[in-house]
């Protein structure tokens, strides 16, 4: 994946209107938690140990076969949607139950678009002109088995998100 994610950067790079995400930046994001200020270490440790049965209850391979362009980033839409679909609800039940009301709010009705973004829009543009670059390049198809699921805490202060990792459990 960060070789083709590479491949696309190098086509969005003149683009001074995008934001790469460095490769080590690279994620895909499932379920919120909730400000560090508002987890103490009781209700994290509980999270982090549900988290694990759900989790491991079922394995999947994430794929990887398109890219979108819209108009705040770029990214590589993520498959299949149906196991991130429940992976995503046993996660946010597992945080619903463990922090009550003070639970980031979840509308179980609202769309899941997994994808892992590879740049920002830092300002308004055309999204034709990206499109047309990235048609230029082949679009490769990739796979990653047993994808890493992490909690961590995280922060945009530098026009990127970047964390600090707390815990991680392949999937």
């Amino acid at each position: 994946m960060h070789e083709h994610v590479r491949e696309l950067q190098r086509v969005l790079e003149p683009f001074t209107t995008l934001d790469l995400v460095p490769i080590k930046w690279l994620h895909l994001t499932v379920v919120g938690v909730g400000h560090t200020d508002e987890v103490d270490p009781e209700q994290l440790r509980r999270i982090i140990d549900s988290v694990r049965k759900v989790a491991s209850s079922d394995s999947f391979t994430l794929s990887f076969d398109r890219v979108v362009v819209w108009n705040d980033a770029v990214a590589v839409v993520a498959h299949p949607s149906a196991a991130l679909d429940r992976l995503r609800a046993g996660l946010a039940t597992v945080v619903g139950e463990v922090l009550r009301d003070a639970a980031p709010p979840s509308n179980p009705n609202s769309a899941f678009h997994p994808h892992v973004t590879v740049a920002y829009a830092n300002s308004p543009q055309d999204a034709a002109p990206v499109r047309t670059a990235l048609d230029e390049i082949a679009q490769t198809a990739y796979e990653i088995p047993s994808p890493t699921l992490s909690l961590i805490e995280l922060h945009r202060d530098n026009r990127v998100y970047e964390w600090r990792t707390i815990a991680e459990l392949h999937v």
